[in-house]
């Protein structure tokens, strides 16, 4: 069973059920009526891991997790949740039948506010069921570690989990469970260099034995007297089973309060752990790589030459937001679809590996993996004589930012901030965009421009060139009737009907010219389609954020711009018309503001990217996503 980060987000979600009594009396965790014993094999019997869930979307397994109260799952913040999420508990078999599962309907996710899906610290979400759970034999809570608890190397602990049990491989049918030792820190920094106090390691050193793909999320635990204690949450790993590179895991100890603040009086129990004796790890230190001349033969430990060993580092530098907003290149607009060469020189494409996902603006000159930021990119295709590819160095999610919701009704505070991994050299092809102030006003029909690498129609091709459009900005109170059933707050700014940014257009800007400057006023989104009349797409209203952007820029601060509509708003008045029946209108029409042919929304899961210059986009293009 091997890791899978699944849509890996990151950060630490919690799952809030609806609201209903649960005034049964909370028994004895980790307890397991039908497991007294481990026999070692790889299915595990019915019941013998009551507290396992299986987190689904749409009917099939996405990851793990555990059930810690009668109203709480415990899982790992990276599993990105959409759809038609559902907890499914007392599941033995993914085929059936089941006589003892309970399924359980999602009522909100919590993400832990420090969780950072580039280097997977905090790895950890809570998910509240819509309803109590009854607990029977099959479905019982798990004991937590607490915050006291030890874990030396070499102490036995059992992985399970639905996840494939080799690296390529399908999914297991059956629940699997695996015995694995735990590994320090120390020796697990050789095959990681960035494991935190957060987590915690397991595995052999010969390989053979860990969790898998679609095992993300489930639970690492351990026995102590006749009670099981989870000390850990399936985190990640390089590929499956592989020698001298454990499996890593999120270490719950560390989370004691955080779990505890948000589980209100529906807590979990928390038990002390102590390991016995002197932990060897304390002394542990990395062996060298010893070169070819003294050892020809292969070997299978490279503790410093692995796929995923990049570290981020920290590229400060002070810069004066000066100048921003200029495009040397375009003195006035034409209004084409392709957008000549230095028309819009803060646009940024974020790719994964090397394929454009999202859309993003460079607000200053100061991201890991195989995502990179590249700037001054006219054409996909080439040739770029002015582009220029960054790293990124930290990503930091808005805490506010929850995107389950993308998938419902709330797509609040959808930012994210990119700090790349050094500084950008400005030119007349890269500069930095204008960011609208706090005080700023955008009425009905204030003449603005989205620019993209995305789809041009709905299920087309990307742009091999990069697109522009003007679309007037559209009054909230009129695009709540597009989107009745979303909460369209102050945080979000509408544009469009019958033009508007697609798929793939996601973190892109939309902008408004103050003078010779322009002004980023939006971030892309979602939206129900593409183009679709009297549907506008919805963008972040960028003004609502100034002073958290402020916060996190450090010295290297944007510029922030007033803009102030001129005369009376419109939309103040503006009352959504009702939709006549066919009996009056039998006539074909082509305003359906409820109906669409692809109601996909499109936007990003955005949290907040951290520090110095950064980049504002939305991390995530919700149809297609990276």
């Amino acid at each position: 069973m091997a890791l899978y980060q699944f849509m890996c987000g990151s950060a630490v979600m919690i799952i809030l059920l609806s609201n209903g009594g649960h005034s049964q009396q909370q028994p004895a965790c980790g307890r397991a009526p039908n497991n007294p014993r481990i026999m070692g094999g790889q299915n595990a019997a019915a019941g013998s891991w009551p507290w396992v869930a299986s987190i689904q979307a749409n009917g099939k397994h996405q990851c793990g997790g555990s059930l810690i109260s009668d109203m709480w799952v415990l899982t790992a913040a990276h599993c990105f949740f959409n759809g038609n999420m559902a907890v499914v508990l007392g599941l033995e078999s993914m085929s059936g039948p089941n006589l003892n599962k309970v399924s359980k309907a999602i009522d909100k996710i919590i993400l832990h506010p420090l969780y950072n899906f580039i280097d997977d610290d905090n790895d950890m979400a809570l998910l509240k069921l819509s309803s109590p759970v009854n607990f029977t034999d099959y479905i019982q809570p798990v004991c937590l570690a607490s915050a006291n608890s030890t874990f030396y190397t070499g102490v036995s602990s059992w992985v399970v989990g639905f996840g494939a049990t080799s690296s390529g491989g399908p999914d297991a049918d059956t629940l699997q469970e695996v015995r694995v030792p735990i590994v320090g820190n120390n020796e697990c920094t050789c095959a990681y260099p960035y494991i935190t106090d957060n987590m915690i390691c397991a595995g052999f050193r010969a390989g053979g034995k860990e969790s898998c793909q679609e095992d993300s999320g489930g639970p690492m635990m351990i026995k102590k007297g006749s009670v099981w204690v989870q000390s850990g949450i399936v985190s990640f790993g390089k590929g499956c089973t592989l020698p001298n590179v454990p499996g890593v895991y999120v270490r719950v100890s560390q989370f004691e309060d955080w779990i505890k603040s948000h589980t209100g009086s529906s807590k979990p129990g928390f038990v002390d752990y102590m390991s016995q004796g002197v932990d060897s790890d304390l002394t542990f230190a990395c062996p060298s790589i010893t070169t070819p001349t003294d050892h020809p033969y292969p070997t299978t430990h490279h503790p410093h030459t692995t796929d995923a060993d990049s570290v981020f580092g920290s590229v400060e530098r002070v810069i004066s937001s000066l100048a921003c907003g200029q495009a040397p290149n375009k003195p006035r607009i034409m209004g084409g679809q392709n957008a000549a060469a230095g028309s819009w020189p803060w646009v940024a494409s974020i790719q994964a590996y090397g394929k454009h996902q999202c859309g993003g603006s460079l607000i200053s000159d100061i991201l890991k993996d195989n995502i990179m930021v590249v700037l001054g990119l006219e054409s996909k295709s080439g040739p770029n004589l002015n582009n220029v590819s960054k790293e990124i160095d930290k990503i930091i999610v808005h805490p506010l930012y929850n995107f389950i919701d993308d998938f419902n009704e709330d797509n609040n505070n959808d930012m994210a901030l990119l700090k790349l991994s050094s500084p950008v050299n400005f030119t007349d092809y890269i500069q930095p965009v204008c960011l609208a102030s706090a005080n700023s006003t955008f009425y009905t029909g204030v003449s603005s421009w989205v620019v993209g690498f995305g789809d041009i129609s709905i299920g087309g091709p990307d742009a091999d060139t990069l697109q522009e459009v003007r679309v007037p900005v559209v009054g909230n109170n009129e695009c709540k009737c597009a989107y009745p059933y979303y909460d369209l707050a102050d945080n979000t700014i509408c544009a469009g009907f019958r033009k508007d940014g697609c798929q793939e257009d996601s973190g892109g800007p939309m902008m408004i010219k103050k003078g010779s400057v322009w002004v980023q006023s939006g971030i892309v989104s979602f939206g129900k389609g593409c183009t679709l009349p009297n549907v506008p797409g919805v963008y972040v209203r960028v003004s609502q954020f100034e002073d958290w952007i402020k916060n996190h820029t450090g010295s290297s601060k944007p510029g922030f711009v007033d803009y102030m509509s001129s005369g009376v708003d419109s939309d103040l008045d503006f009352v959504c018309p009702s939709i006549p029946t066919p009996t009056q209108h039998p006539y074909p029409t082509t305003h359906h503001p409820h109906t669409t042919d692809d109601d996909s929304v499109f936007g990003s899961v955005e949290r907040v990217i951290s520090s110095l210059g950064l980049l504002l986009k939305s991390l995530y293009a919700l149809v297609g996503g990276i």
